[in-house]
């Protein structure tokens, strides 16, 4: 049975708690996200996949769907902010 992750990255940076109702922050688009059985460390997803991992860059409203990975024991779930992005000030 194949896997599917899907789900919404958002900039949690911008929220404010309390002030905001407790509300995400705003959608992040151009993300990429990389779901399989391979720790991938650094700031940037490699330019080619380790075997078994799949990605999925986020749509403008932040959602993504990632499936085709092989399923290992750990499976990570990674999220790279897009190429030049300042999400952190």
């Amino acid at each position: 049975m194949p896997l599917t992750v899907q789900g919404s990255v958002r900039d949690l940076g911008a929220q404010r708690f309390a002030g905001d109702g407790n509300a995400a922050g705003p959608a992040i688009a151009g993300a990429t996200v990389v779901v399989g059985p391979t720790l991938i460390l650094g700031a940037t997803p490699p330019p080619t996949l380790p075997a078994g991992d799949a990605q999925a860059v986020t749509a403008a409203d932040g959602s993504y769907r990632v499936s085709g990975y092989a399923v290992g024991t750990p499976t990570y779930a990674m999220v790279f902010p897009p190429a030049g992005a300042e999400l952190v000030k």
